[in-house]
């Protein structure tokens, strides 16, 4: 991992590998979206579930609340059904601001869910390219395929696919990934670099044994 980049003398197979990590990295960044989004309408229904089973939602709600629990005692049934209730300003501001809430949680939802399906489709073209590609790769290594694509999947915020070949970049992967847990930036990284190399390698042939032959990529993307 010398490099943050491969060089621009590349082959197009690198190019390719440089390529699906940076769509790799985009998805991942596109799921957070979709995570903050589905928070932010859940947290907008589970405040207002509070917000309107307290005895304070009323008083908050109308500016004429004393009005109408005035003929209520007193009995005036046909004002209550004529009697327009007035709300008041800070209600009308929680309104507003809960309206425009909702709106942007849906909006950001729906542009998250189908920019992930477009960075998947293009990380599969790229995938494929990759594995049709006859080019022969520089750090060549074998690994179980079941093995490799499941710890990429599962475990790849952790770096726990190169501990099947790579215990230094494992390691860097895993301390990075501790960190994340802090700091969502580096585990995006690892999330989104790993979930490339294991979804590519599902366009990778095993043999006999299960074994596939993948590259020990050297750069950072």
């Amino acid at each position: 991992m010398e490099r943050f980049f491969p060089p621009k003398d590349c082959s197009s197979k690198t190019k390719n590998m440089r390529n699906l990590h940076i769509e790799g990295l985009l998805l991942m960044a596109v799921l957070m979206v979709m995570l903050s989004s589905s928070m932010m309408l859940i947290g907008r229904a589970f405040f207002e579930i509070l917000f309107f089973n307290t005895g304070l939602s009323a008083d908050l709600m109308y500016s004429n609340q004393g009005e109408m629990s005035e003929m209520l005692e007193n009995g005036n049934m046909y004002d209550m059904l004529t009697y327009e209730p007035e709300f008041s300003p800070l209600y009308e501001a929680y309104s507003s601001a809960m309206k425009i809430l909702s709106v942007t949680g849906y909006i950001l939802a729906f542009l998250s869910i189908a920019g992930s399906i477009v960075l998947l489709i293009l990380m599969k073209i790229v995938c494929r390219r990759i594995a049709e590609d006859a080019t022969p790769v520089k750090n060549p290594v074998m690994v179980k395929k079941t093995a490799y694509v499941w710890l990429g999947f599962l475990l790849g915020c952790f770096g726990g696919q190169f501990f099947l070949y790579n215990n230094k970049k494992a390691i860097v992967f895993l301390c990075m990934g501790i960190i994340g847990m802090m700091f969502p930036v580096f585990i995006l990284y690892t999330t989104g670099i790993s979930f490339a190399d294991a979804f590519l390698a599902c366009f990778i042939s095993k043999d006999e044994n299960g074994m596939i032959t993948i590259e020990d990529y050297p750069y950072w993307i």
